[in-house]
């Protein structure tokens, strides 16, 4: 244990040597702490992101924390856009090399991380939306089943064609206020004769 330095009136005398010696070993303790938690938070932080992007070695998700304020969640999203690794690869590259050097990714590696980085940013956008889902699970959970049904045993080019700009618009919005989309259209890929059952009970539809 280090002692602790304890004066009535700070300001009255200067510090003795053994103070001194106290105070700064109490503060290579408190930078020797500090040191650990950033060591502990950045590889919380690595196993979060190589978690969704396994390829990433330890120097690029540092440099990619570096160049995001070390907001692990902006990270992702970064990662998502097809340039970003270039970038952070890039700057890699400069640190070690110089400002000549340029990197490149292959046609197969640019392709392979084409295909990672629209899954990635699709897992994104469902995890974002999970709250949105939930709230409206209840009644809007079977219609959806049905239209994503229908759509699976019709042609989608034919499901979703003639819609005008009305229907596209209520259809995006169909997980977070059903009864806009299903109040004024059918299901997509259902007959456009079939007529709409549509009863309001308390502002709820019953389809």
């Amino acid at each position: 244990n280090i002692s602790t330095v304890r004066k009535e009136r700070v300001f009255d005398s200067e510090p003795t040597e053994e103070e001194k010696l106290i105070i700064q070993k109490r503060v290579m303790l408190q930078q020797l702490q500090f040191q650990e938690y950033e060591k502990k938070d950045f590889y919380r932080k690595l196993d979060k992101i190589t978690g969704l992007y396994n390829f990433l070695n330890e120097e690029e998700v540092k440099a990619a924390l570096e160049d995001s304020n070390q907001d692990e969640e902006q990270v992702i999203l970064n990662l998502t856009q097809q340039d970003y690794l270039p970038k952070i690869r890039r700057l890699i590259a400069l640190k070690y090399a110089g400002p000549e050097v340029e990197v490149y990714m292959s046609n197969e590696q640019k392709e392979a991380y084409e295909k990672l980085a629209t899954k990635r940013k699709n897992y994104i956008k469902k995890i974002t939306s999970q709250d949105a889902k939930t709230r409206c699970y209840t009644y809007s959970r079977l219609r959806l089943d049905d239209a994503l049904n229908q759509l699976k045993s019709d042609d989608p080019m034919k499901a979703f064609e003639g819609w005008s700009e009305a229907r596209i618009k209520a259809y995006k919005m169909i997980e977070a206020n059903p009864n806009t989309y299903y109040y004024r259209f059918n299901a997509p890929g259902e007959n456009k004769e079939m007529p709409k059952l549509v009863q309001m009970v308390n502002g709820v539809s019953f389809l």
